[in-house]
């Protein structure tokens, strides 16, 4: 073992005695440094140990996972030795001293970062279709991010690139979201929100008529819901707060009628167009309840009920008697759908004669 050490040598005839001394230097312990690179993602295999022994070598280098078995051996070199393309986890290597001096054993761990995650925070809107609602989205790991946001319909309403901070989608309404964060080399991460309103007022009207004479009273029927008060504009300078009013217009025209529901700060809105026309104070006439006209916007309609087939004479005129068009049908029961002319607008007359039978009713026409 090492040491300090003497020698005499003595003559064997008396001739004196030589003293030498000596010293036994033992070798420097085997000492191992080790340093080590964690895996970049959560799944990733990039983790890296790198092991260095310094003393009496050369060694032998025998890694192992962490059951015990042995995953490579490096035999007599004096240089370092890593262990690449790890996962996270245990892991061993046995650093032996070529000349027999002995083996020393040491342990590391590899440790993969937290998987892809997003802390998500929302505040719902105040109203329906009111856009003060906001997302908040902090993903988990380093940046930068790249972050698409989305609606219910998957339009994209917001990106943002190059983040190393937490990102906001402000001004949403209610409904569902969703957002995709791109890490720099670990893949994405997608979070999914649904914003609900915390007051909902929803506007909407049924008006008795959608075409009507002047002078002529109308029913507006209020179908509202979570409204507390009204506002109602006819189009005509006239206004109403009541729930459902009635309204009377004095000129003929298309309307534009709106109604503003509120409850607090939540308000909505509807709106219905009206067409009034002329009222030209001249009777209807009818010699016969087995004739109907048929008014309506996809067109006007002669209905005949009729015992038997008789000629008629169908004619439309405007309020000064001048005709616009006629045509003849030999009917008995059928309904009969009149081809008027383009381009009229306004107030006119059918009359339909035959021998013995005559009805007469006014028509609003917009043929434009």
């Amino acid at each position: 073992m090492g040491g300090n050490y003497t020698v005499e040598v003595a003559g064997t005839p008396n001739c004196g005695v030589v003293t030498k001394s000596f010293s036994i230097i033992n070798p420097a312990a085997t000492v191992v440094n080790a340093s080590s690179l964690n895996p970049k993602c959560n799944n990733s295999n990039d983790g890296i140990l790198i092991v260095s022994a310094t003393g009496n070598g050369p060694w032998t280098y025998t890694w192992k996972d962490h059951s015990g078995t042995v995953i490579t051996t490096r035999s007599a070199t004096l240089l370092t030795d890593s262990l690449k393309n790890l996962a996270g986890g245990n892991y061993s290597v046995d650093v032996t001293s070529t000349p027999n001096c002995g083996t020393i054993t040491k342990t590391y761990s590899i440790v993969s970062p937290a998987a892809n995650s997003v802390n998500a925070s929302s505040v719902n809107p105040s109203c329906n279709n009111t856009a003060n609602g906001s997302l908040v989205a902090s993903p988990s790991g380093n940046g930068p991010w790249n972050f698409v946001w989305k609606d219910a319909q998957g339009t994209v309403v917001k990106t943002t690139n190059g983040s190393h901070s937490a990102d906001t989608l402000k001004k949403a309404t209610e409904g569902d979201y969703s957002v995709n964060i791109t890490y720099p080399t670990c893949g994405n991460v997608s979070q999914n929100y649904s914003l609900a309103a915390l007051s909902s007022t929803t506007a909407n009207f049924t008006p008795s008529t959608d075409s009507t004479a002047t002078s002529t009273t109308v029913t507006f029927n209020n179908n509202s819901n979570g409204a507390t008060s009204y506002s109602w504009s006819f189009g005509d300078g006239g206004t109403s707060t009541l729930s459902q009013p009635l309204h009377a217009y004095s000129s003929q025209g298309k309307y534009t009628v709106k109604l503003v529901a509120t409850n607090g700060n939540c308000t909505d809105s509807s709106s219905s167009k009206i067409t009034v026309f002329l009222s030209t104070g001249i009777n209807n006439l009818s010699t016969s309840n087995a004739i109907a006209i048929l008014n309506s916007t996809a067109g006007t309609y002669v209905n005949f009920k009729l015992d038997s087939p008789e000629n008629f004479s169908i004619g439309l005129y405007n309020l000064i008697g001048q005709k616009i068009m006629e045509e003849n049908r030999y009917v008995s029961t059928e309904t009969i759908k009149l081809d008027l002319p383009e381009g009229l607008n306004g107030i006119y007359l059918i009359r339909i004669s035959s021998v013995s039978k005559s009805f007469t009713q006014k028509i609003y026409v917009d043929n434009k």
